[in-house]
C-alpha cells in the first residue's frame, strides 16, 4: 500500500490520519471515501474539495452538517446548477391569456420597434 493510498484508506476507516486536515478526515469517514456528488471513491491523485451541500448564498450554514467532500470537476459542476437563475434580475414570466388556451411568449414594444 503507497502512502497516498494509506492516507485515503486511514482516513476513510477510522477518520483521522496525520497528513490529512481533521475536517477532510472526517468527511471521507462520513461519505465512505466516496465523492457525494458523482459517487466514486476519491484516489490519491485526485483534487478535493470541501462544498456546502446547501450553499450559503441559498441561506446555507456553515456547519459540519452542510458539508461534504468532492472531486474538483464534480464541485464546478454543482456549483454551476446551485447558481442557476440565483443572479437573473429580470425573470422569464408567461403571462396567461385571457380568450387564449395558450401563453404569451413573445410580445411586440409598444413603440413598433424591432427589438422588443
Amino acid at each position: 500500500m503507497t502512502f497516498a493510498r494509506g492516507l485515503i484508506y486511514w482516513s476513510t476507516r477510522i477518520g483521522t490520519h496525520p497528513e490529512v486536515p481533521t475536517k477532510i478526515a472526517k468527511l471521507l469517514k462520513n461519505q465512505k471515501g466516496k465523492c457525494t456528488h458523482c459517487g466514486l471513491h476519491f484516489k490519491p491523485e485526485d483534487v478535493w474539495e470541501i462544498d456546502h451541500v446547501n450553499p450559503k448564498a441559498k441561506s446555507g450554514r456553515n456547519t459540519f452538517n452542510n458539508l461534504q467532500l468532492l472531486h474538483h470537476h464534480c464541485h464546478h459542476q454543482k456549483t454551476r446548477f446551485d447558481l442557476v437563475g440565483m443572479f437573473d434580475k429580470h425573470p422569464v414570466t408567461e403571462d396567461l391569456c385571457e380568450f387564449k388556451g395558450s401563453c404569451t411568449v413573445l410580445k411586440t414594444s409598444q413603440q413598433g420597434d424591432l427589438l422588443a
